[in-house]
Formats: structure tokens, sequence, C-alpha cells
């Protein structure tokens, strides 16, 4: 399920202002830097060409790829299908031309970028080992009858 917030929303108007054959080359750039592991979609230098293309200013730009990269991650970390992905885009508010350009790079790319994103963790560390003890005291010098369990659980963790 996508996480439709103001600032998303916002993006997704970009996207609607945009024509359709740019938008899906732009899809279609998300993905392949989605699949590759880069980090940046664009470089300065190719940020710039494209803003002009587009007719937006490079706040406008930098704001509409994120956009795009935050629906492609979101469809990817939920696992959703095409139809699906479609039908959220448009209650977003997305027309239909351009939902169809997403849907279309999401079938295409869909495998390679969850996969991709399997291959990297959310936390900064991993649980490298478990080890545990449990101790039971069932008496005392005090009292006769007593059952007093304490549990010793130690996690190992690793960069």
């Amino acid at each position: 399920m996508l996480q439709l917030n103001k600032r998303l929303q916002d993006g997704l108007a970009l996207v609607n202002s945009i024509d359709v054959g740019k938008i899906n080359g732009l899809v279609g750039r998300v993905c392949t830097a989605l699949t590759s592991g880069h980090s940046q979609v664009f470089t300065k230098e190719e940020e710039e060409k494209l803003s002009v293309s587009l007719g937006l200013t490079l706040q406008q730009t930098s704001h509409l790829t994120h956009a795009v990269l935050q629906v492609m991650q979101q469809a990817a970390q939920g696992m959703v299908r095409p139809a699906s992905l479609g039908e959220q885009l448009k209650k977003g508010g997305m027309t239909e031309d351009r939902v169809e350009a997403f849907v279309q790079n999401w079938s295409t790319h869909a495998r390679a970028i969850v996969d991709r994103l399997r291959q990297y963790s959310l936390a900064d560390r991993q649980l490298k080992e478990v080890g545990w003890a449990l101790n039971l005291e069932t008496s005392s010098s005090c009292q006769a009858r007593q059952t007093c369990p304490v549990a010793h659980l130690q996690l190992g963790l690793e960069k």
C-alpha cells in the first residue's frame, strides 16, 4: 500500500503536469537506477538538463525525481502488483496515461528492483548469533516451594 503524504502528492501533481513521453523516460531511468543500486538517479549536470527539458526549476525537478523514486521503493517494499499500483496512483490523483507509464515500468523492472532491495538491510546492525540460558530455582532456605525462573538472553550483533 502506498503511503501518500502531502509531499508525495505534490510530486504526483508535478507528474501530471509533464508530457507522458518524458514521464515514461524518467520512470524508466529511476527503475534502472534502483536495479543497479545507484544512490543518485541523475548527476547534477543531467538534472540541470532535465530541468530545462521539463520546464521546471531545479528544486521541482529534484522533487519530481524523489516522488517517482519513492513510489517505486514503496511498491517494492510492499510487493505491490502492477494493477494495484495503478489503482493506488489513480486514487492519488494521477491521470490514466501517466499511471500506465508507471505500471508498464513497474511490470518490467519489479523483480530486479525487489531483488536489489532485499540485499540491503534497513538496520545498521545485523543479528549474528543468539545465546540463552534458563536458571530455575525451585526452593531456597527461606521458602520450601518457590519457583523463580531467570532467563539470560545474549544477542550477538555485527555492523
